[in-house]
């Protein structure tokens, strides 16, 4: 009996050692990441770290309804830390357009949606897919930020 409790106290503390590592090493990870909202997105704002000029925003203001949903959508998922899969490159639709379709990937299930390019849409998500840069951005304060 006292060989089995001993086994287990020797279980118990490899599996607690191995989580305070784990621990360390996702905390560390947090450090690194930089943490990207509405304002030092733009290099205007942040030369180091910003992705965008303004000017690469502006476009997707002036697109129909449809495309505006998308970007709402994709922005609360990259603020909400949530996975998706999609090409490494743009795809070009029948009217040569460039888009990415974005799977949003759900437990039981996933949905998509066609996100329209425009110049630095690979850039925001490259480093969000190898998480370079956190993202706390609603598609509203992007808005009101381009248009300030």
């Amino acid at each position: 009996m006292k060989e089995q409790e001993s086994k287990l106290d020797i279980i118990d503390f490899i599996v607690a050692e191995e989580r305070k590592k784990a621990e360390a090493f996702q905390a560390q990870n947090n450090e690194n990441i930089h943490l990207m909202d509405a304002v030092n997105i733009f290099k205007e704002n942040d030369p180091v770290n910003g992705i965008w000029n303004y000017d690469h925003l502006k476009v997707i203001f002036k697109q129909p309804a449809h495309v505006l949903q998308a970007y709402k959508a994709f922005f609360e998922m990259l603020k909400n830390k949530q996975k998706f899969n999609t090409s490494s490159f743009p795809l070009v639709d029948a009217k040569g357009d460039k888009y990415y379709y974005i799977n949003d990937i759900r437990k039981n299930g996933s949905t998509g949606f066609k996100l329209v390019w425009f110049n630095g849409l690979e850039e925001l998500m490259q480093s969000y897919l190898f998480g370079i840069y956190a993202f706390n951005i609603s598609f509203e304060e992007l808005y009101h930020e381009v248009n300030k």
